[in-house]
């Protein structure tokens, strides 16, 4: 005897609503909703410049970057080697790769406004306070701090340290080489321009 198709359609609905919604984490309760993002979970910087009503910008001329970090305690700001496609980087404490912008170097350029959007400070804390560990590895002597429009930003060698907000995940390396001005830090303060 064959069915009617709508009634085999009938008949099959239920049981795939319930297979949907298990493996989505529905069991009959509210449904599953992200976290929203703690404080220690939101770097925060000051804009060189302390602009206002850029995107990005609060009243109060800081730049939220999205840089995710792992659930658990904060730990204090530090350099590390981070494996990534590139080899070994400098990177923060949660593996977040760190960059360098080359026209700091001699002062030509800035990385302001629009800039410290997209490429936020590696900081140590308010200016005057603060410094930054290093993990096995790297050159300690070669980590330092600069005050910077209210925050000490971390350098290693000569280089500030920025995130780029493109990369998503600890490792990333997709700020690499963009404008040709921007790269990874090596183990002996020297950029991989690769």
């Amino acid at each position: 005897m064959t069915r009617p198709l709508s009634l085999t359609v009938l008949a099959i609905a239920p049981a795939v609503a319930v297979l949907t919604l298990s493996a989505c984490g529905g069991s009959g309760g509210s449904p599953a909703t992200p976290p929203a993002p703690s404080a220690s979970s939101v770097k925060t910087v000051k804009d060189m410049n302390g602009m206002n009503g850029m995107s990005g910008m609060d009243g109060m001329g800081e730049v939220r970057a999205a840089l995710a970090t792992p659930t658990g305690p904060a730990l204090p700001p530090s350099l590390r080697l981070a494996q990534t496609a590139l080899g070994q980087v400098v990177a923060d404490q949660y593996g977040r790769v760190l960059y360098a912008f080359v026209p700091d170097a001699d002062g030509s350029k800035q990385c302001t406004d629009s800039c410290i959007a997209s490429w936020p400070r590696f900081t140590a804390g308010p200016a005057g306070a603060g410094s930054v560990a290093t993990e096995a590895g790297l050159d300690a002597g070669l980590a330092t701090t600069a005050d910077v429009d209210d925050v000490h930003q971390v350098k290693y060698g000569k280089w500030k340290l920025y995130y780029y907000v493109g990369d998503g995940a600890p490792g990333a390396v997709d700020g690499q080489g963009v404008d040709d001005e921007w790269f990874v830090v090596k183990a002996d303060g020297t950029l991989q321009k690769q």
